[in-house]
């Protein structure tokens, strides 16, 4: 399903000129680097809402709390580095390394502690 997701994503990006020039009479200036930005955010969010979810089953809520406030945080301040060089894709990106940094090796500590293995790959979920 990641890999679907994926495909998809990367074809609705590819296909956003046409889209644009269809619904907006080509009327809006984009880059194509914060189009791209998007796409990688839109399916690491997708992955996240699962891992969410999950956590909120488990009622595991204590750690998924610090790990948003921490990874709001470290997104905050690397917004206010990176917007002003590089614009709304500034923005976007910041988002993605806190992401990347903060929530899913969070994300993977708690998943391994909560079914107590020594590495993801032997799990049969």
């Amino acid at each position: 399903l990641l890999f679907l997701g994926i495909l998809l994503t990367s074809l609705l990006t590819l296909a956003v000129p046409w889209i644009l020039e269809i619904w907006m009479h080509n009327t809006i200036n984009y880059s194509f680097d914060l189009l791209l930005a998007l796409a990688a955010f839109t399916v690491m969010e997708a992955i996240g809402n699962i891992y969410g979810s999950f956590m909120n089953a488990a009622n595991i809520l204590k750690i998924q709390i610090i790990v948003a406030l921490l990874m709001a945080g470290t997104s905050f301040s690397l917004k206010l580095y990176l917007t002003p060089i590089f614009g709304p894709t500034g923005s976007v990106v910041s988002t993605l390394i806190a992401y990347v940094f903060i929530s899913i090796p969070g994300t993977v500590l708690v998943t391994r502690r909560y079914f107590r293995l020594e590495g993801l790959k032997d799990a049969k979920l």
